[in-house]
């Protein structure tokens, strides 16, 4: 495993983000050449449902994904919490707004109340999509697009269950990382249903940055790969982003875009699950400098050996 060799040899650098095994080694016995950032490159993760087509256009049977989903599971697999912090909506820690629209905690619904999951609440907006036994017993099969790196196929391996325990029939796949994207999740006429291991990483720290190409339907790009994975498309919800990218000042925009935030969870377009922090490890004789707006990367032109 590479990040073993990084911390036991010199002049090394692990470029991707290192495995849970080896994150809890550097922790635990290697702890200087462990960097943590939780900056703006960090970015977050979350389960994109096509809220434009299929089972997913019913807003109840996303707000029971939700419900169902254990948001710590998924973070445990993505090394837990030394990396991550349970995400209650899409605002995140150092952006204007992000603590008008619920900090951590997030908006009080009870779909977002147990990070753990909780199946009574999933199975009550099971029952209010209309399947009185609390599961699904529609008749389409939903295709699931996941990532076959790790830790990510773990995640969609973990998702596609909680999805089947819900009653879904699914069709499940795990494709190349850039595959996912440019071929499945990225491409609208893919009408892909669900892809667990999507995300969004800000060019810089405004609440613009980090919700309008994602949430905003009118951005949707059906020439090209789109970056609106769920196909979220709500026209009350376009109209405030619209309105809210004139609006001048850091705490007026924070306010502003807080309460879209606020909104794209009542609507429950995605099921957030990371706020990341994103973890580097290093050889003992690196003086190594992460990317702040480039997750996951080392910043070359100050990195050196000691």
């Amino acid at each position: 495993m590479i990040g073993r060799q990084v911390l036991a040899g010199s002049h090394m650098l692990q470029t991707d983000a290192p495995a849970a095994p080896v994150l809890k080694l550097a922790f635990q016995q290697h702890r200087s050449q462990l960097q943590i950032s939780a900056g703006g490159g960090a970015g977050d993760r979350y389960i994109a449902l096509n809220n434009s087509n299929g089972p997913f256009k019913n807003v109840n049977l996303r707000k029971a994904v939700w419900a169902a989903t254990n948001r710590e599971a998924l973070n445990r697999l993505r090394g837990g919490k030394l990396v991550s912090d349970v995400m209650t909506h899409y605002l995140w820690n150092g952006i204007p707004g992000f603590e008008e629209s619920g900090g951590f905690p997030g908006p009080k619904l009870d779909y977002n109340e147990s990070p753990t999951g909780d199946m009574k609440v999933a199975e009550k907006y099971m029952k209010l999509a209309g399947y009185p036994s609390g599961k699904y017993t529609g008749n389409e099969t939903i295709q699931v697009i996941g990532d076959n790196r790790v830790p990510a196929n773990s995640v969609a391996e973990a998702v596609n269950q909680e999805l089947r325990n819900l009653g879904f029939k699914t069709k499940f796949s795990i494709v190349e990382h850039t595959v996912m994207y440019s071929k499945y999740c990225g491409v609208v006429s893919e009408k892909i249903d669900v892809c667990p291991n999507v995300g969004w990483v800000p060019d810089f720290g405004d609440p613009q940055a980090v919700l309008d190409v994602p949430f905003n339907g009118n951005l949707i790009a059906k020439n090209g790969t789109n970056s609106n994975w769920g196909l979220v498309d709500h026209p009350k919800i376009n109209a405030a982003m619209e309105a809210a990218t004139k609006v001048v000042g850091e705490k007026a925009r924070g306010e502003a875009w807080a309460k879209i935030d606020r909104e794209l969870v009542e609507e429950a377009v995605a099921v957030p699950y990371q706020w990341a922090k994103e973890a580097y490890v290093e050889s003992k004789d690196v003086a190594g400098v992460g990317q702040l707006w480039n997750a996951g990367t080392w910043d070359y032109a100050f990195t050196s050996l000691k």
